[in-house]
């Protein structure tokens, strides 16, 4: 296995693991505004 591959691998689960936070924070978001609105999931 070369450093690059393993580098670019690396990344990629970076990359992953931010868009997961990215749309774990936009549902958060949405549920909070439809509990204001009194919406129960």
């Amino acid at each position: 296995m070369n450093k690059r591959n393993a580098t670019q691998r690396n990344a990629t689960q970076r990359n992953a693991t931010q868009r997961n936070a990215t749309q774990r924070n936009a549902t958060q978001r949405n549920n909070y505004f439809l509990n204001v609105l009194g919406v129960q999931l």
